[in-house]
């Protein structure tokens, strides 16, 4: 009894700091946007980076984009936070140490910060989405169809997992 009445009170407290967290966000907003108005335009504020915990949940999928010696394979591992949202993501190229397998490594840290400083999934894939380079070809996914780059299946397996939940 005791301990549901903890975690009836941690949950109060969560959804009270969430929405006055939102609303300190908002009022930011519309200061940044009268100083625009009035011809100032200052740099963005310093940021708030929400790190995920050093244990959490997620996910590891493998995936294949086209066949034979043009063939990617690859993993997207992902890491969420408390409430189920995305939070970091690392894709792992099969072939270590090859020029696309570093830069998919950069590219997932600094898609993991956004994530973490606040830039909504839905802004970063897609913008990130239809993206064309080599390795391009069929995936494997019935669900995905053709991949335009490696990025393009990693940003349309994304809204599949983590979009649609955000939605329920």
């Amino acid at each position: 009894m005791a301990e549901e009445i903890g975690r009836q009170e941690t949950e109060a407290n969560y959804s009270a700091a969430l929405l006055e967290l939102t609303q300190a966000q908002v009022k930011l907003g519309e200061a940044l946007r009268h100083l625009q108005r009035l011809g100032i335009n200052p740099p963005p504020p310093p940021h708030l980076r929400f790190r995920l915990t050093d244990e959490r949940h997620g996910r590891t999928h493998k995936f294949e984009i086209g066949t034979g010696d043009l063939g990617f394979e690859g993993y997207i591992s992902t890491g969420t936070y408390s409430d189920g949202s995305l939070g970091e993501i690392f894709i792992t190229a099969e072939k270590k140490g090859t020029f696309v397998s570093g830069l998919l490594d950069a590219f997932a840290v600094l898609f993991s910060i956004a994530l973490q400083s606040g830039v909504p999934l839905n802004v970063l894939t897609t913008k990130f989405k239809f993206t064309k380079f080599e390795p391009a070809g069929m995936s494997q996914n019935p669900e995905i169809g053709l991949a335009h780059s490696v990025l393009d299946y990693v940003m349309k397996w994304l809204d599949l997992k983590y979009k649609q939940e955000e939605t329920e």
